[in-house]
């Protein structure tokens, strides 16, 4: 799930794509990928599947982060590129 915060608005967090269910296998990796595909629009990947697509009503900007939820979790090749 892709979440907002945003300062602007109270500090509030809230859900901008719909939450998919996903099984996580212990001891296992994953290749997880954003893709910025213009200034408005996101797609999300898990191991070359596509799982969601966000479209922004406005250009996006600010910060990237990766988190977990009451588990945890290991991230390596963190790769961040642009123009």
């Amino acid at each position: 799930v892709i979440e907002k915060w945003d300062a602007v608005q109270g500090s509030t967090i809230g859900d901008v794509t719909e939450r998919k269910e996903f099984k996580v296998e212990y001891d296992t990796w994953y290749d997880v990928r954003l893709v910025i595909k213009d200034s408005n629009t996101v797609e999300g990947y898990i191991d070359d599947k596509q799982i969601m697509t966000y479209k922004a009503d406005r250009p996006l900007q600010g910060r990237f982060g990766l988190g977990t939820w009451y588990t945890d979790a290991e991230f390596k090749s963190i790769t961040i590129t642009g123009k």
